[in-house]
């Protein structure tokens, strides 16, 4: 039987006889909530008692005769997975942030090289300058904001 999370975002697949005619209390694996799943219906119960076939070797003939039940497709829910992409908004962003960093770090570790290249990358360089300044500015006052002041009577 189908059961569905009380989100109603996830729905999993479970033997009847799990849940067992008098209900029970279940979990959803994905958002941990938890709730009373009542037991099947008479219907259900019926449908799948029907298509539940055992095989042992006395009756291994009687079911290789039996016709195959068609199942009625409209009582059936196709189970949804719910699968994350690899690649995220939130990754590409970090990703994308740390190859800033790291280009903007290798670009400073090898100024003269750069510069002997491409001598007009000077503004580049006053920009970090100057950043770097504001930087440290915003991180003293930070500091001093935050510094317990004494008292002197």
């Amino acid at each position: 039987m189908i059961i569905t999370c009380e989100c109603q975002k996830y729905r999993f697949v479970v033997k009847a006889e799990d849940i067992g005619p008098q209900g029970r209390l279940v979990q959803c694996g994905m958002c941990d909530k938890q709730w009373f799943q009542e037991p099947p219906s008479k219907d259900e119960i019926k449908i799948l008692k029907d298509n539940y076939v055992t095989v042992n070797d006395d009756n291994e003939d009687e079911i290789k005769s039996k016709p195959k039940i068609k199942k009625d497709s409209s009582k059936y829910v196709p189970v949804k997975y719910k699968s994350e992409p690899f690649l995220t908004l939130t990754k590409v962003f970090w990703f994308t942030l740390l190859a800033l960093v790291l280009l903007i770090y290798m670009s400073i570790e090898n100024k003269n090289l750069v510069l002997g290249s491409f001598p007009k990358a000077i503004d580049y360089y006053d920009l970090i300058q100057a950043l770097y300044e504001q930087i440290l500015e915003i991180s003293v006052q930070f500091i001093d904001f935050f510094t317990p002041k004494t008292n002197s009577n």
